[in-house]
């Protein structure tokens, strides 16, 4: 397995003012709680209405819905934020301004394998809110990262 360099589209982690979007779709439960043990493991803050608070179980996540969740996860200097919009989708944003060095997109293109490979599922980066638009995504399956390079803007 090859992985993506850091400038693997080119635009991967241009700073544009979008985030950085990272999909994993059609999920269960427990494939959240996969999340949650990755945190873990790498550090994280968990916050609830603005307040930090220990991280609990998904399905109480899922159930308390009159308040705002995050769960904010380090790899290395880059954060992964998660806001449990829906169950049955895993979706975690990223700055690309916190992206400075080629160890910090291989600490990031590390943690999206271990969370495709702990669920079984394909994880897709794309640009802030466009799902159908990736710039890289891993399959677990076949361990390949695949690259979308965007057309050329001509000059």
């Amino acid at each position: 397995m090859t992985r993506p360099t850091p400038i693997q589209p080119r635009d991967l982690w241009e700073k544009d003012g979008a985030l950085r979007d990272v999909y994993v779709l059609d999920t269960a439960l427990t494939d959240w709680a996969l999340l949650l043990s990755l945190a873990g493991k790498y550090g994280y803050r968990y916050l609830y209405e603005g307040q930090d608070r220990p991280l609990p179980e998904v399905e109480k996540i899922f159930t308390a819905r009159d308040g705002a969740h995050l769960l904010s996860v380090k790899l290395g200097r880059v954060t992964a934020n998660c806001h449990f919009f829906v169950p049955d989708e895993i979706e975690l944003d990223l700055d690309p301004r916190e992206v400075q060095s080629d160890a910090d997109h291989y600490e990031v293109l590390q943690f999206l394998e271990a969370l495709a490979k702990g669920t079984n599922k394909k994880v897709s980066v794309t640009t802030e809110n466009a799902q159908d638009m990736p710039y890289l995504s891993y399959d677990p399956l076949s361990h390949e990262w695949s690259i979308y390079e965007p057309p050329a803007v001509p000059q």
